[in-house]
C-alpha cells in the first residue's frame, strides 16, 4: 500500500512540475513605459474617450458639410377636359437646392467645433489621469516588493537569532527569557513577512485594474533605476 501511495504521489510530481515551469517561465516582465502603453489601448475609460471624441468628429464633419440638392420626379396620368389639354403620361422633375445661410451654418458649426473640443480635452484628462494612475500603482507595487525583501531579510535574520538562542539554552548558557524574547521577535517578523506578501498581492491587483484587462495575471514589473552620472575630477571641479 506504501508503495502504491509512492507510485501515486511520483506520477503527480512528475506532472506538475512541467505545468509549475511553464507558468515561470510565461510570467512576462513589464517596464512603466509599457504597462503606460498598454494602459492607453484598454483602459475601458480611456477608449470610451476616444470613441466619444469620433463620434463628435462625425458630428463636425455634419455640420460643416454643404446641403445636397434636392431631386423630386413625379409621374402620372392627364386626361383633358377641354380641347387645349391632351391626354397621356404626365412626368415632373423638380431640383431644388437648400441655401445654407450663414446665420444658420455658423452657430452650427461653432457649436459642433466647441462640441469637439470638449471631447478632445475630456479625453486628454481621461489619459493624463490614467497615465498618473499607472505611475502610482507601479511605484507602489516597486515599494511594496522591496519591504518584502526587507522583511524576509529580518526574518531570516531573527531565524538566525532564534535558533541561536535555542542552541545557548540547550547547553545552559542563557536564560529562558532571552529565548522567549527571541523567539516573540522571530514570530513578529514573521508576521510582517506574511503580511508584506499579502499587500504585494494588492498592489498587483490594483495595477492590473488600473492598467486593464490586457494585462495579464502572471505578470513581473522591472523598475529602471535612474543612473547616476560620472563626476568630473576633483581638480575640475576646483
Amino acid at each position: 500500500m506504501i508503495r502504491r501511495l509512492s507510485y501515486v504521489a511520483l506520477i503527480w510530481a512528475s506532472i506538475g512540475l512541467p505545468v509549475w515551469a511553464q507558468t515561470q517561465s510565461n510570467k512576462t516582465i513589464f517596464t512603466l513605459d509599457q504597462l503606460i502603453q498598454l494602459a492607453l489601448e484598454s483602459n475601458p475609460q480611456v477608449m470610451a474617450a476616444r470613441d466619444q471624441t469620433r463620434a463628435i468628429g462625425g458630428q463636425l464633419r455634419s455640420a460643416r458639410a454643404i446641403p445636397n440638392p434636392e431631386f423630386e420626379v413625379n409621374t402620372g396620368q392627364q386626361r383633358g377636359t377641354s380641347g387645349g389639354l391632351s391626354t397621356g403620361n404626365l412626368s415632373q422633375w423638380v431640383v431644388t437646392q437648400p441655401l445654407d445661410m450663414p446665420y444658420t451654418r455658423f452657430p452650427r458649426v461653432n457649436a459642433a467645433e466647441a462640441s469637439m473640443r470638449a471631447a478632445e480635452a475630456n479625453r486628454v484628462a481621461f489619459e493624463v489621469e490614467t497615465i498618473a494612475r499607472v505611475r502610482q500603482s507601479f511605484y507602489e507595487l516597486v515599494r511594496r516588493e522591496a519591504e518584502s525583501r526587507a522583511a524576509d531579510e529580518d526574518l531570516d535574520l531573527t531565524k538566525q537569532i532564534r535558533d541561536r538562542m535555542q542552541l545557548r539554552y540547550d547547553v545552559g548558557e542563557t536564560a529562558r527569557f532571552e529565548l522567549i524574547r527571541a523567539q516573540t521577535e522571530f514570530l513578529n517578523a514573521e508576521i510582517v513577512a506574511q503580511g508584506n506578501k499579502l499587500r504585494i498581492e494588492q498592489a498587483r491587483s490594483q495595477l492590473r485594474k488600473v492598467v486593464g484587462f490586457n494585462l495579464p495575471v502572471n505578470f513581473e514589473i522591472q523598475a529602471k533605476v535612474a543612473s547616476i552620472p560620472t563626476l568630473p575630477e576633483l581638480k575640475v571641479l576646483l
